[in-house]
């Protein structure tokens, strides 16, 4: 049985991992998840005008988690991405060995930096650091999304970023 179950609209290609669908995504594309949980062992760098989206099953729209250990995270710098109906989650260390000696390196589950992002009905939850961190001069905007279950900050806003939250 194959594990790719993330779809790049405009490849038309299949890959096993968020990241790896980012990396060979280009500008514009479609990056549908179908229903699970994706763990990612290392950074989701989105650095082009895409969308990440949770794929339509039917009626309904698929439950997407995207789960990262305390040591990765997800960066959107980039103009003109969208992300629907994605779950984001950071953990503290689920792998048994951290990759480096700092497991705190990245801060945040999601990290927007320079970039205009919207987030669309999304969540975002983590163990160790904010759940959400603006930085630079960002103007995201997160519409119907909800932040839980962090431990001491839930969004961190940094340099001239201006979040919109509705």
């Amino acid at each position: 049985p194959s594990n790719k179950r993330v779809f790049v609209r405009g490849t038309g290609k299949y890959y096993e991992t968020v990241a790896e669908a980012t990396r060979e995504a280009n500008d514009g594309d479609e990056i549908v998840l179908s229903s699970g949980m994706y763990y990612e062992t290392e950074d989701v760098t989105i650095s082009k005008a895409v969308t990440i989206s949770a794929a339509n099953e039917g009626e309904l729209k698929a439950s997407v988690r995207i789960v990262f250990s305390a040591e990765c995270g997800a960066v959107f710098e980039s103009t003109g991405i969208k992300v629907q109906d994605v779950a984001f989650l950071q953990l503290r260390a689920w792998t048994k060995e951290p990759k480096s000696k700092d497991a705190t390196k990245f801060q945040g589950c999601v990290r927007v930096r320079n970039s205009d992002a919207t987030f669309q009905g999304c969540s975002f939850s983590s163990e160790s650091a904010p759940a959400i961190v603006v930085a630079g001069s960002s103007n995201p905007t997160f519409a119907k999304c909800s932040v839980q279950g962090c431990k001491k900050v839930a969004i961190l806003c940094q340099g001239r970023s201006k979040p919109t939250f509705e």
